[in-house]
């Protein structure tokens, strides 16, 4: 069995309503059924959009998360034994962890430079032992009025 992640949901949040865009991007994952522990800080995310691919590595756990356009930062949703806030680790079926992505950065220089409506990106998870789990991220049609949307 591969150590992988599987994703729980994904948000789109920081939404800039003068360019209709979404800023941040948030993955929750958890380990798949089987999996071992799974080291978030030793995984790999691959950006795809139409800008572009972008390898991404970890900045750190952080309770006030500030990704750049280079990395993605981590947070915890649930974790028992502050697995995730010490080292980064998915150690139990019940840990939750977001990584959080800074769009805006990613694809650009910020200004406006986030996902818009309708537009799509791929986010790939490679864990080191070769799990990949794969999150399709579709904007609505619409961002007017949200703060935050299930992509």
């Amino acid at each position: 069995m591969t150590n992988r992640l599987q994703l729980v949901n994904a948000v789109g949040e920081d939404i800039q309503s003068s360019s209709s865009t979404i800023n941040t991007v948030k993955l929750t994952v958890k380990k798949a059924p089987g999996a071992g522990n799974i080291d978030i800080g030793s995984t790999i995310a691959q950006w795809v959009d139409s800008t572009g691919s972008y390898d991404l590595t970890s900045s750190g756990y952080s309770n006030t998360p500030d990704p750049d356009g280079s990395s993605f930062a981590v947070n915890d949703v649930q974790d028992d034994d502050d697995s995730i806030s010490g080292s980064q680790v998915l150690n139990d079926p019940s840990d939750r962890a977001t990584i959080i992505f800074s769009a805006e950065l990613i694809r650009g220089t910020g200004n406006g430079d986030g996902l818009g409506e309708g537009e799509t990106a791929t986010v790939r998870l490679n864990t080191q032992s070769g799990g990949t789990t794969t999150a399709r991220l579709v904007v609505p049609e619409t961002l007017s009025g949200n703060s935050a949307v299930s992509l």
